[in-house]
């Protein structure tokens, strides 16, 4: 496990009731992480009162050198220094992407894995999967999207359980973007659920940025068919971020609410919550500047711009109408 946050812990203690009993091995660049699985069988942060398989043990760089896989947990702002300090050493191993985001170039984490590491045997994990249900073993479904019909066969052949429905997809373009761009339409319809309190006004900003996303990811070389209702990774993810208990979702709860949004992020940061969809909002907007994308603009407006969610609110549904 290469990063362990609470998705990756979660994906640890999921793999460790497997019949075979895999070992484990697990390093984080956060030191106090590491010193805690190892000195006192819990982790520091996420799910606390829960003891550590025996499977589980922590390890170096260098463990990683003969395994068969590596789960990667890193977040996208870390993920390209954490490729240069593994290096080599992943080139064996089949590689799953768990995390979720895209770099300030518009890069997928697929392109940093590959051209630091130098090996293509890259698969993405996303679904209607958070890292509470998996831990405890909720039945879920999710998808391992890859190139290499092998790799995805492999990947979806450790994940798949009695409790975690694997689908394999052909298409891991459009399932990276998918896991990158819903964190945008969960803050959204956060902040429309606050703004409110009205599931018809948060279900058309998030049905709305959907088709953004879409476009978007069109754009970007997706294939239409991953957007399909049923797909774990497009319609399990934005209704599971968008409608449960969800960082991203959260964060645009507080802003709706009248929380900075500064000021909102650097609290959940400190409560260890990572909001992907804050970084990759910048992103989509930089890659849809030539695009018709008024809702990505004006939450972009609130986020980054200081816009008072009601006035954003105002200026979407002021708009001249007009057939899509």
């Amino acid at each position: 496990m290469l990063g362990f946050g609470a998705m990756n812990y979660a994906v640890a203690v999921h793999l460790s009731r497997r019949s075979d009993n895999p070992k484990i091995v697990v390093w984080d660049i956060d030191e106090h992480i590491m010193e805690t699985v190892r000195d006192e069988r819990i982790h520091p942060y996420h799910f606390v009162e829960d003891v550590l398989p025996e499977s589980i043990v922590t390890g170096t760089l260098d463990d990683f050198v003969d395994v068969d896989h590596v789960i990667i947990g890193m977040g996208a702002q870390n993920m390209r220094s954490a490729m240069v300090s593994a290096g080599t050493r992943l080139k064996k191993p089949y590689k799953t992407i768990v995390s979720k985001g895209l770099l300030g170039t518009g890069k997928r984490l697929s392109q940093v894995v590959q051209e630091e590491v130098g090996d293509d045997k890259i698969a993405m994990f996303a679904g209607g999967t958070v890292a509470h249900d998996l831990f405890y073993g909720n039945s879920l479904a999710a998808d391992v999207a890859a190139i290499d019909p092998r790799v995805r066969y492999e990947v979806a052949e450790l994940l798949h359980s009695n409790t975690l429905r694997i689908y394999e997809v052909d298409d891991l373009v459009g399932v990276e973007l998918i896991a990158a761009l819903k964190n945008i339409i969960s803050m959204g319809a956060g902040m429309a659920e606050s703004l409110h309190n009205s599931v018809g006004t948060k279900s058309s900003f998030k049905i709305r940025l959907e088709y953004e996303v879409f476009q978007l990811a069109m754009k970007m070389g997706a294939n239409m068919t991953t957007f399909l209702p049923g797909r774990p990774s497009w319609s399990g993810d934005t209704n599971l971020s968008s409608f449960g208990k969800t960082r991203n979702r959260e964060y645009g709860m507080r802003i709706g609410g009248g929380e900075d949004p500064d000021d909102a992020l650097k609290r959940m940061e400190r409560g260890h919550k990572t909001v992907e969809g804050y970084y990759t909002l910048k992103v989509a907007h930089d890659l849809t500047r030539d695009m018709d994308t008024p809702c990505i603009d004006q939450l972009y407006a609130v986020v980054y711009g200081k816009v008072p969610p009601l006035e954003a609110e105002a200026a979407l549904m002021s708009r001249a109408r007009r057939r899509d």
